[in-house]
């Protein structure tokens, strides 16, 4: 039974870093009529006005044990979609806030627009909950419909959709089918359950006509006795459908109820490719392949606020390609362009993993070493400036090389506010390249000049 307090127009939003509510907030408010700011676990929990439609819960604002208090807040809020955003990209973590109800699960740095992307996902799960029938087989819908919603791949929502369509239906098997042509001759069968079912076993069932312009309604095609296969097409996709075989006709009573799940596993793999065409858009530098320069102001923010203990420290490395503006004279914007591209594909090369790489602009780079102090950055910085130097670059048949200098900030050693950092690393950069090129210098206060190339 949901909740008498229930206001589906309304976002809650518990995060206790103030600095980067108002693109968060310009992003949610098209979404809804209100949005309340917590920024302590106990505000929220005392809050009972009312229960939003869509909670977001930054998970910095737990303590441990982190199960109890995600536990605490799907008792409070038990008609309320959940959304979870977390520093940490544990696979425990994201466990612990699955089995406590959570819809989604984002990892931080979290743009405006991935955020709108899972609110406006929560809000289509609702929608589907409003159109079930309030009889015994809502809950089973309800179990498929928010599994479906939680796949993270096209393959799983596929093979979710077809195992409860199949249950739902009692047939022999399900697949996703897609037609190469105008008819089901060519057709490549994506997934299929049971899994291990042969491909010419489900090719065998697809009726042997013309794929019809238009399916909006189930296709029911006899076969042998009591049964008959069921063909539904996928509204977003033209030319995919989901083909049902074995079905016994005492079951196309619950058609609806199949089509129901396959609209909203159609619906979920659109959400997912335009999410991944925006992340793109959002995240990613069109040339390079690195991160953009926008999203680097939110991925320092998450990087000071995990680092909470006072001996918690990053860095970031500022990085400029040494007289490149004689490469784009030479040889041509074409050839200085993939020389940019390879220059990023080195660097990234240089670093761990979990150190995120961004093209500033230009002929400028950007790289943020977590749990990095000011030695630790400056041996990497020498790493990354010395497989510059001594490569060579094939670029068209063009043989180039280049130098870089590189500046290091440090947090909170040489500044604790993001553009303060931001600042002195460039300005570090500047003053190497002032100096000698080809050179790694601290931010002011603590420079001691690198060696540079002989």
């Amino acid at each position: 039974m949901l909740s008498d307090r229930l206001n589906k127009k309304h976002i809650f939003v518990l995060q206790p870093q103030d600095e980067i509510r108002h693109p968060y907030e310009h992003a949610l408010w098209p979404l809804c009529e209100k949005v309340v700011w917590f920024s302590r676990y106990m505000s929220l929990m005392n809050y009972e006005k009312e229960e939003p439609g869509v909670l977001i819960v930054d998970l910095d604002c737990l303590s441990s044990p982190l199960e109890v208090q995600l536990q605490q807040i799907r008792r409070q809020f038990p008609g309320t979609d959940l959304i979870a955003l977390s520093s940490s990209d544990s696979a425990q973590v994201a466990l612990q806030c699955i089995r406590s109800g959570f819809a989604d699960f984002l990892l931080k740095p979290t743009s405006p627009e991935e955020l709108a992307w899972s609110v406006r996902k929560c809000q289509q799960h609702q929608e589907m909950i409003q159109r079930l029938a309030p009889d015994d087989s809502k809950t089973g819908l309800v179990r498929a419909v928010t599994q479906i919603s939680s796949c993270t791949t096209p393959t799983l929502v596929q093979l979710y959709t077809l195992e409860y369509m199949q249950s739902v239906m009692h047939c022999e098997g399900a697949a996703w089918l897609e037609a190469e042509g105008d008819s089901f001759t060519d057709t490549e069968v994506l997934c299929s359950v049971p899994k291990n079912t042969p491909t010419s076993l489900v090719l065998a069932q697809v009726p042997n006509q013309a794929f019809p312009e238009r399916l909006d309604e189930p296709l029911v095609h006899p076969t042998k006795g009591n049964k008959c296969n069921v063909l539904l097409a996928c509204q977003n996709y033209p030319k995919s459908s989901i083909l049902l075989w074995g079905v016994d006709k005492s079951e196309l009573s619950h058609l609806s109820m199949a089509k129901l799940i396959q609209e909203h596993g159609d619906l979920c793999l659109l959400n997912l490719q335009k999410f991944e065409e925006l992340k793109q858009q959002t995240f990613v530098d069109d040339l390079t392949g690195l991160y953009n320069s926008r999203f680097l102001k939110f991925a320092i923010t998450n990087a000071i606020m995990k680092c909470r203990d006072p001996n918690q420290s990053f860095s970031i490395l500022f990085i400029d390609v040494d007289h490149f503006k004689q490469v784009n004279d030479k040889y041509g914007h074409v050839i200085g362009s993939e020389f940019l591209v390879a220059i990023g594909k080195t660097i990234k090369n240089a670093v761990r993993g979990i150190d995120p790489a961004f093209r500033y602009g230009g002929d400028e780079f950007v790289v943020i070493l977590h749990n990095a102090d000011t030695e630790g950055a400056r041996v990497i910085a020498e790493r990354i400036r010395k497989n510059i130097e001594r490569r060579v670059f094939i670029i068209q048949d063009q043989k180039l090389s280049t130098t870089v200098s590189i500046g290091i900030a440090t947090y909170p050693v040489h500044a604790a506010e993001r553009e303060t950092l931001l600042q002195l690393a460039d300005e570090a950069m500047y003053s190497a390249k002032k100096s000698t090129r080809n050179a790694v210098h601290l931010a002011l206060g603590l420079e001691r000049p690198a060696k540079t190339g002989t």
